[in-house]
């Protein structure tokens, strides 16, 4: 069974600190819910937990993760996955600019178009 977080009415700190505290109570199977295109969601995930979120949104699951596995029903905006060290991000819609930045492991996957400067050193 999966633990939801409900992002609506909720700012991006808030969000972060309920995904990590759920994280540090041994939830290891994550949804996040209406994201709203919200910057830097589940940024510097460091734990092997899995993270669905079922609508667009922008950085979720992003930079500085090692060990997660991050699935974006929709698209993901710019940044996402940046500075990766290991993971992985699945993102079923299309992905901005700047996707895998900066990567040094992990696998990024991106069903549809990525825009300019993908996977950039």
């Amino acid at each position: 069974m999966s633990f939801t977080i409900d992002c609506r009415g909720k700012t991006t700190r808030e969000i972060n600190r309920e995904l990590r505290q759920a994280i540090a109570a041994g939830q290891r199977d994550l949804r996040i819910l209406e994201p709203d295109a919200r910057h830097n969601l589940g940024v510097a995930l460091l734990e092997p937990v899995r993270i669905v979120s079922r609508v667009a949104s922008v950085i979720i699951g992003a930079g500085m993760m090692d060990g997660a596995h991050v699935e974006v029903r929709g698209s993901a905006g710019w940044g996402a996955a940046e500075s990766m060290m290991g993971g992985a991000v699945v993102i079923d819609g299309n992905a901005g600019s700047g996707l895998a930045a900066s990567i040094r492991g992990g696998t990024v996957v991106v069903r549809g178009d990525a825009a300019a400067r993908a996977g950039v050193p």
